[in-house]
């Protein structure tokens, strides 16, 4: 299956492997050991075996067995991926990582600092800034520290630490400048005395604080904080040199550029924060747009622009008033460096709808005709080609998680898989693709909205429908791209639950009487630009899911070995045990609230909730029993002796310390079983590590 999974990601790219690939993937290998970045020797690892012939490298943690795929996996929580075309951009809690398409690392992974959830990265991936706010106690105020670096060797380049007043918190969004020394971040006052409620707080390396006051959410920074793009009342706003200029359509783009609509018109805002209008050749009319694809900028004139007739072949209705279809305009970024009264490169007569499981492309159509096109811009010249041919006459294409929506006319609409075969036609109101298998269809009727989950085949006799048993109202509806059995909805503070059988399960308030979270754990869909998503700590292509095999989904939160057998506890409580032959896996079923192994007296049992109470027993076979009793204990240790912070002591031998700084990564938990290696469970993968591996990665 992974090497199913690498040529099609090679197809994707439409290129082959580097020749040079090899050799790269054996000098890093050795610098990144020589650093104890030990998960990018993993991945490199698994990335040598797949290759034909293949490459053998080292193994960074002597003799010990990993169970997972390293490839395109990671030890914590990815928080976003960025398709840049050559490579894969992917922030986790504590580190950036940079993968080939193929998995194939590119660099060592580098430390964010301070280690945090809300991150940023610049246009073209060469800077990532993080920011963290804490306090001890409620009644103190906070403390925010905000950090950047440069990707590819881990400079630092800004490194800062605040003390808020009390009242004062961040609004845990950040924007980082395209050279990295400017950070932006949204500070909201609750008292008056401390100032505006919202203001944008710039922080520069080797200068002093500036406060924007009365602006919030920033959506991009100039070089050095020269400029700013970010919400004020009522609109959005290009602030600069101490003026608000209201903008729509606020477009980033390479080192320190950036365009917007300014009173309807497009321009290009300038490194120094001036503008300059674009001049396209063409008609704007309403919906106009903007957007960055790759290395272009590409301008959606809306519809209904006037433009005057230039006649016919013989000069005929010359200087006669019509109607311009919609269309775009490209220009490269580089050009408009250059240039900025630079003309487009070319013009396309189309709406503007970006092909969005693409890493930089464009759906090209007529509104007459059946056939749907593809712009490519990922190359050095825009590449047009045949998409497909639709059963009907297109009125508008987009995309939706892996799949294209084509709509007809009459509120027909129907998907496309990746290999351009119709999975799904019908009358609705709305379609969302966020699981492979099914599509959440939106329907209303004097009654109100309703919701459907449609099978999803090429084969139309296999389609099925199930109605959702939802209330008839406007809901926000869900179903994720991890294998969960439910769909979720919400609106006005509630949520409801429902099986995929269309029955529902159960609902409450999204807020419990003291504020705590009440939402089931399972909750939204990211589906972002280009060919790749992220679902807890791996990164999955598009096109091909989430992999059948337990070796390429795995998202960990316990383990433990009975014996011959390795039970495996999963983010989303699953329960997984070892079979008899190599890599076969018994699904024994998702026990709530579950969250780690313990023993129940001598009974070992699935353990979880605020007094890690018993939830289920483990019996032989294995399978899940019953609880007699609800206290519980931790697992016996074995001949390793697991102590605090991340200390341990080898068999016979040396204490050491877990020292996630240098070799990338902390574990979610280390385990000692009998006639067993230490177990480190990560996200996406358990070590099975031996002695000889622990100077490795302890200290």
């Amino acid at each position: 299956m992974r090497s199913a999974v690498l040529l099609a990601c090679a197809a994707l790219l439409l290129a082959g492997e580097p020749p040079d690939a090899r050799a790269q993937a054996k000098a890093l290998w050795l610098e990144s050991a020589k650093a104890s970045d030990v998960w990018t020797c993993l991945q490199l690892e698994a990335w040598g075996r797949d290759q034909q012939p293949v490459l053998r490298l080292n193994q960074v943690l002597e003799g010990s067995a990993v169970f997972g795929d390293p490839l395109f996996a990671f030890p914590n929580h990815v928080r976003a991926s960025y398709d840049l075309g050559d490579r894969v951009v992917v922030l986790t809690d504590h580190r950036v990582h940079v993968l080939a398409t193929d998995g194939r690392p590119l660099q060592r992974s580098q430390i964010l600092a301070p280690a945090s959830e809300f991150q940023d990265l610049s246009w073209d991936g060469a800077v990532a800034a993080t920011g963290l706010a804490w306090r001890h106690d409620s009644d103190q105020p906070y403390r925010l520290r905000l950090g950047s670096l440069r990707v590819s060797d881990g400079a630092r380049l800004l490194e800062t630490d605040w003390t808020l007043k009390v009242g004062q918190r961040w609004d845990e969004r950040l924007c980082v400048s395209p050279e990295g020394t400017a950070v932006v971040v949204p500070i909201f006052s609750s008292q008056a005395a401390l100032g505006t409620p919202r203001a944008l707080w710039i922080a520069r390396a080797k200068a002093e604080l500036e406060i924007i006051p009365n602006a919030w959410s920033p959506i991009a920074v100039g070089p050095q904080g020269i400029w700013v793009m970010a919400y004020i009342e009522k609109t959005q706003a290009l602030i600069h040199a101490g003026k608000r200029t209201p903008i729509s359509w606020p477009t980033p783009g390479p080192g320190g550029l950036a365009a917007c609509c300014i009173a309807d018109r497009p321009h290009l805002v300038k490194t120094d924060g001036s503008t300059v209008p674009l001049e396209s050749g063409l008609g704007l009319g309403k919906g106009l747009r903007l957007e960055s694809v790759g290395d272009y900028l590409v301008l959606g004139t809306g519809h209904g622009a006037k433009v005057m007739s230039a006649g016919d072949l013989l000069g005929e209705n010359a200087g006669v008033e019509i109607e311009q279809p919609e269309s775009v305009a490209l220009w490269r970024w580089t050009d408009l460096r250059a240039d900025p009264a630079a003309k487009p490169l070319a013009t396309y007569v189309t709406p503007l709808s970006r092909a969005r499981q693409f890493s930089a492309a464009l759906w090209l159509w007529d509104g007459l005709t059946t056939g749907v096109d593809i712009l490519d811009l990922s190359g050095v010249a825009p590449l047009r080609s045949r998409y497909l041919d639709a059963a009907a006459p297109v009125k508008w294409v987009w995309t939706s998680a892996f799949a294209t929506v084509v709509m007809y006319g009459e509120g027909r609409r129907a998907l496309y898989d990746p290999a351009k075969r119709e999975i799904w036609s019908g009358v609705s109101e709305s379609v969302v693709v966020q699981r492979r298998d099914l599509a959440l269809v939106g329907l209303a009727d004097k009654e109100g909205p309703r919701w459907q989950l449609h099978r999803l085949s090429s084969q139309a006799a296999e389609r099925t429908v199930v109605d959702l048993a939802l209330p008839r109202r406007e809901l926000d509806v869900n179903v994720g791209y991890r294998i969960h059995d439910f769909a979720m909805a919400r609106a006005d503070g509630q949520w409801w639950r429902v099986g995929l059988d269309g029955q529902a399960i159960d609902h409450g308030p999204d807020e419990g009487p003291d504020g705590q979270d009440l939402r089931p754990r399972a909750w939204g869909c990211a589906d972002p630009s280009g060919r790749w998503f992220s679902d807890g700590a791996r990164v999955f292509s598009k096109e091909l899911g989430r992999p059948v095999e337990v070796a390429g989904r795995l998202d960990l939160q316990d383990a433990w070995r009975f014996g011959p057998t390795t039970m495996l506890l999963e983010q989303d409580r699953r329960v997984l045990a070892s079979g008899r032959k190599r890599g076969e896996w018994q699904d024994l079923g998702r026990v709530h609230e579950a969250d780690a192994f313990a023993l129940a007296g001598t009974t070992a049992v699935l353990a979880g909730g605020g007094r890690r109470q018993g939830l289920r027993s483990i019996l032989a076979g294995p399978r899940l029993g019953e609880v007699s009793s609800g206290d519980t204990q931790e697992m016996p240790g074995g001949p390793w002796r697991l102590e605090r912070d991340g200390r341990f002591v080898v068999p016979k031998g040396k204490q050491y310390r877990w020292d996630g700084e240098r070799v990338g990564f902390w574990p979610v938990r280390l385990r000692s079983p009998e006639s067993s290696g230490l177990l480190v469970v990560a996200r996406s993968l358990l070590i099975e590590l031996t002695p000889e591996a622990a100077k490795v990665i302890g200290r």
